[in-house]
């Protein structure tokens, strides 16, 4: 792989970023029967940690799967307006799991910091208030897929490996 400058990081990551932010809050509105599809297996990583780490308004999910069955069975109805989505390449060089450095059309792995702030809409009713919140997201490049293919190029997705969300006032 050929070292990135960081402008080029800078364009991938953000680019990857809104991508994830699209189908992620989509994915809480909509499709919550697929959220768990965006978090990464659970997994113990090198120093004994859980992954993937999901703190959500202070209550802490093991899994995408935790977060999925709380969405579908106790959080009421959600419209999320996102105002503003900042992304930061954390490692330019980051594998994913069961990858390998030569998969074609993987070429660029990067792990990446996204912080997402906005107001969310916790109830069906237009008329409800929204509230803001914050959010930040740590995405690593999902393992590469023979079954999915743009033009192609295997489609890369990311997947959560961090979460940290919180409503604010």
């Amino acid at each position: 792989m050929a070292d990135l400058d960081e402008e080029t990081e800078t364009a991938i990551s953000t680019e990857e970023a809104l991508k994830f932010v699209d189908r992620y809050y989509k994915a809480m509105e909509s499709y919550r029967a697929t959220i768990a599809s965006l978090y990464v297996k659970p997994t113990i990583s090198a120093d004994g940690k859980s992954l993937p780490s999901i703190v959500y308004n202070g209550h802490i999910y093991s899994s995408g799967d935790a977060l999925q069955k709380a969405f579908l069975e106790e959080m009421p109805p959600t419209h999320f307006d996102i105002q503003s989505v900042d992304s930061h390449c954390l490692n330019p060089s980051y594998l994913a799991e069961g990858a390998h450095a030569s998969n074609p059309g993987f070429d660029i792995n990067m792990s990446i910091l996204v912080a997402v702030s906005g107001s969310v809409r916790l109830e069906a009713k237009r008329s409800a208030p929204l509230q803001g919140f914050s959010e930040s997201l740590i995405l690593v490049p999902n393992a590469p897929t023979t079954s999915r293919f743009n033009k192609g190029k295997p489609i890369k997705d990311y997947l959560v490996q961090s979460q940290t969300f919180r409503l604010v006032s």
